[in-house]
């Protein structure tokens, strides 16, 4: 009898990944005293985690950081997980397991949906810069990506676009330094932009290395900004580092970066979390055991005078 699989009729864990993330799921909730019915679902279901049969939801990580365990060792061991079945996908795609259909559309237009873009790349990198000007508005976001085809032929990238205030701004312009230029924009009157970008050359799985583009957005708007930037990671998006350049009078108070698995990051913050003052108003944050799914940033207090 075949079971899962193996023929000695004993299940087999999916990867070393699966099991060393559910080691390190498992001791957290021996070190909490927690039974496997104490984290809201089957002792079943927990036991096939921690042995390796099943990959852990966000949800069920969320429970056991909820008990105690380390942040760090857990998005690590997820980070793992995530990269071995990224290369088990390509592989499987090299040796030709992979759907012909699943192409990028030969052409980007006002019916294009980001999905029909970005599902077929992975951003191994992504780079970005804020600068604000002396009003406390967002001027400018510089964007830096890194990216791997995940299907044969990609050729368009995808960018979105979000107004930084409860305001529409008058104007929204891009401008791409290198890797791509201008397909087509989706703008809405509420401000918020689709940008599909055409490449500089066509992308393949089997690339010896990522392809690199570079690109600004310059927002024409004077209201104050949002005291916060965050972003929700997609899959495939290994690290991330953001910069925000402030300048006077417009300075933060103080400021945070801030990651967490459920998208309330002002509930996360704490002193460890802290950002020492910046003489020259400009803070950087290096985010490297990226989950997907989890969003990342930085929130901050504007001085009492520039509140709304």
């Amino acid at each position: 009898m075949t079971v899962g699989g193996d023929r000695t009729g004993r299940r087999r864990p999916r990867s070393q990944a699966h099991v060393a993330l559910g080691a390190v799921l498992r001791a957290a909730r021996q070190r909490a005293g927690a039974g496997t019915r104490d984290l809201g679902y089957s002792s079943g279901h927990i036991s096939n985690v921690e042995r390796g049969f099943v990959t852990p939801s966000r949800d069920l990580l969320e429970a056991y950081l909820g008990i105690g365990a380390d942040p760090t060792a857990v998005q690590a061991a997820y980070e793992r997980l995530q990269h071995e079945a990224r290369a088990a996908r390509d592989e499987r795609r090299r040796r030709g397991h992979a759907r012909p259909d699943l192409r990028q559309p030969a052409d980007v237009g006002e019916r294009t949906r980001p999905d029909d873009v970005r599902l077929h790349y992975a951003v191994e990198r992504y780079d970005v810069e804020f600068d604000l000007s002396a009003s406390g508005s967002i001027a400018t976001v510089t964007s830096t990506a890194d990216i791997r085809a995940l299907t044969p032929g990609v050729r368009y990238y995808y960018t979105g676009h979000a107004p930084s205030t409860r305001v529409r701004p008058k104007d929204l312009g891009l401008r791409v330094f290198a890797g791509a230029r201008i397909a087509h924009v989706n703008q809405t009157p509420l401000g918020t932009a689709d940008v599909y970008l055409r490449l500089d050359r066509q992308l393949e799985p089997d690339d010896p290395a990522p392809h690199r583009l570079r690109y600004r957005v310059t927002v024409d708007d004077d209201d104050l900004a949002d005291p916060e930037i965050q972003y929700l990671t997609r899959p495939g998006i290994r690290r991330h580092r953001l910069t925000c350049r402030f300048t006077a009078p417009a300075v933060p108070e103080r400021i945070w970066w801030v990651e967490s698995a459920d998208g309330l990051t002002r509930n996360k913050i704490g002193p460890q979390n802290e950002l020492a003052p910046s003489a020259d108003g400009c803070y950087e944050w290096f985010f490297d055991a990226i989950v997907p799914g989890w969003t990342y940033g930085f929130v901050w207090t504007w001085p009492a005078g520039l509140r709304r």
